[in-house]
């Protein structure tokens, strides 16, 4: 059993979204990952996925953007 848990990964694949490739990232890591915690941990109430990356992750916020369940934090360069 895991009350909680913290895993700092790279590439989070952000870019990817549902339906299309985006930023040379085909595969949404983070989104994969976060499905299957709530898939597989039910107890999980919340996720937390803090991108940290130059670029803001389009994929990762349009996937969670109506899901109350996951708070994206998108931390990126602004030019």
């Amino acid at each position: 059993m895991v009350d909680s848990a913290f895993a700092l990964i790279r590439p989070p694949g952000h870019h990817a979204h549902c339906n299309k490739v985006g930023g040379f990232c085909f595969f949404n890591n983070v989104g994969v990952a976060a499905r299957t915690i709530q898939k597989e941990m039910p107890e999980m109430k919340k996720i937390v996925i803090f991108d940290w990356d130059v670029h803001y992750g389009d994929g990762t916020s349009q996937i969670f953007y109506e899901d109350a369940t996951v708070l994206y934090i998108s931390i990126h360069r602004y030019d």
